[in-house]
């Protein structure tokens, strides 16, 4: 995690040369959005965050699940350019939360009469993100490891690429038996999925081998 509870600047002044803050209220813009990157797209870490977000009053979040995966909307989704989630390097499952570098109040090109201090410091959002990454850590700690294997998110991403409605919610209703525990149903359901796209096969595989 990095650059919490910063207040979000914006260009003013002459030519735009000037940051100053924001004096948005935090959900208009005001804060600095929290930045998640679970670089997969397991749709347990993805609701997970959502929870912690809705459950601690996050006013602004932006959950980015990896490059080569749609975003909700179907479009192009990055990764959080930052070194913050060691679990992309290290290929485990993890999740990190940055703030935006130019709105950060600690940084030492902050223009020190608009931007330096603790002016930029929203301790009200920095108190909520603090919750909301322990409640997201709690959650790490408890979930079962086969829930966050990373075989799924890239089982998923490859089924969002047939462009079929039906296999989504087919391998949807795989992954909640997986989060309920009924591997049997699981495993029938990622036999059934294999059947239909061939394609699929050796992701399908790496799961079915985990499941048994």
């Amino acid at each position: 995690m990095e650059h919490m509870g910063g207040r979000q600047t914006i260009e003013t002044g002459p030519g735009g040369n000037t940051y100053a803050y924001s004096s948005a209220k935090p959900e208009d813009g005001g804060v600095i959005t929290s930045l998640m990157d679970v670089n997969n797209n397991n749709i347990w870490m993805v609701e997970m965050i959502a929870r912690a977000a809705i459950g601690n009053n996050w006013p602004r979040v932006d959950v980015k699940a990896g490059r080569g995966v749609t975003g909700a909307n179907g479009g192009f989704q990055g990764q959080v350019k930052s070194p913050m989630n060691k679990g992309r390097a290290w290929k485990i499952p993890g999740a990190g939360l940055a703030g935006d570098w130019p709105g950060a109040w600690t940084q030492t090109f902050a223009q020190v009469d608009t931007e330096a201090g603790m002016h930029g410091f929203d301790e009200h959002y920095f108190v909520a993100q603090v919750a909301g990454l322990s409640q997201i850590a709690g959650e790490f700690m408890q979930v079962r490891p086969i829930v966050i294997d990373l075989g799924w998110g890239e089982l998923k991403t490859a089924v969002m690429a047939l462009k079929d409605p039906a296999a989504l919610a087919q391998y949807v209703q795989v992954f909640r038996n997986v989060e309920a525990g009924k591997h049997e149903q699981a495993r029938g359901g990622l036999k059934e999925l294999a059947a239909k796209h061939a394609p699929l096969n050796t992701l399908i595989d790496a799961q079915l081998a985990k499941l048994s």
